[in-house]
């Protein structure tokens, strides 16, 4: 995907709109095939929990918080620190094509989850026939923030009922999705936590509008890099004032154990996220600046920034 590409899934990129800005983003938009709409499934009924990043074909990520929010809605509880649950409902995400006729469906087969921040990383099997023939476009990702004061967008589609129909290997989508795009300022750079309860990770402060069920969509900086994912959001108390909206850095989600299949390696052995960068699998601007340090007493992995010699 060329920065361009990247840069311009909607109105609210031309140099001219004002920003902060919100608008629909048409469904044309070459956006659309990398941020899509992340869907639980349960007896037959799809819902919408949050917006996923496609970055490769089989590999997805979205914002870690979402699970927590889909497992008290179909289980009943929270879900606990437990990474090997297996719960009543399914998930997907669904890759828009040919302007919503069209719809390429992947199911989420594992997640891997972060330790250090609000990153889960999904892994995804084709489950039609679009989706097994499509060889899907890969984002340059900037694992660190944009500098205070220079512009942003983003991505996600505001939460709504899904309809879906499957014939076989076939499926159409039916309802009318209206991805949103967002735009604003970086405000504030947080480079190792906010706070230690809500957003104790690496992050970063914008005035963008960000909806219900925009979490886990993509924000990219003004060279058109994959620069965070969508966190939180509080919005304005009263009228004139700015949306105070947080956004996920995504270097510390490096050390996060996967197994997704790379060939000449063995399947089924986890290694950390970085080493798909590392290897060329995925660009990613300041990869060469980490370091994967001896791992913790729990056996997470460690990656720690050359630059300063601190780990997370």
């Amino acid at each position: 995907m060329t920065s361009e590409d990247s840069i311009r899934p909607g109105p609210g990129h031309c140099p001219q709109a004002p920003c902060p800005s919100f608008a629909e983003t048409a469904l044309s938009s070459v956006i659309t095939e990398i941020a899509v709409p992340l869907v639980a499934v349960q007896n037959g009924i799809f819902k919408q929990c949050g917006t996923a990043v496609i970055l490769n074909n089989g590999i997805a990520v979205t914002a870690k918080h979402i699970f927590d929010w889909a497992w008290r809605t179909f289980e009943g509880e929270r879900m606990g620190d437990d990474q090997h649950l297996t719960g009543t409902f399914g998930l997907m995400v669904i890759q828009i094509l040919n302007e919503a006729k069209d719809a390429a469906l992947w199911d989420v087969r594992e997640v891997f989850f972060s330790p250090f921040n609000d990153v889960a990383f999904l892994k995804l099997v084709p489950t039609s026939e679009s989706a097994l023939s499509r060889q899907c476009r890969t984002p340059k990702i900037n694992l660190f923030p944009p500098i205070i004061g220079s512009k942003v967008a983003a991505l996600g589609y505001p939460a709504r009922e899904i309809k879906i129909e499957q014939d076989g290997e076939n499926a159409k989508l039916l309802t009318d999705l209206r991805p949103m795009t967002t735009t604003g300022i970086v405000k504030q750079i947080h480079e190792y936590k906010r706070d230690s309860v809500r957003l104790p990770f690496p992050c970063f402060q914008t005035n963008a509008r960000f909806d219900d069920g925009m979490s886990g969509g993509p924000v990219f900086d003004s060279n058109g890099c994959l620069c965070g994912l969508i966190c939180q959001n509080l919005p304005p108390s009263i009228p004139g004032e700015e949306h105070v909206s947080y956004v996920t850095t995504l270097w510390p989600s490096m050390a996060t154990k996967v197994d997704f299949n790379r060939a000449g390696y063995p399947t089924g052995i986890q290694y950390p996220f970085l080493d798909l960068v590392s290897s060329g699998f995925l660009e990613a601007i300041g990869h060469d600046r980490l370091v994967i340090l001896p791992p913790t007493i729990e056996g997470n992995i460690v990656v720690g920034l050359r630059s300063t010699s601190s780990s997370i």
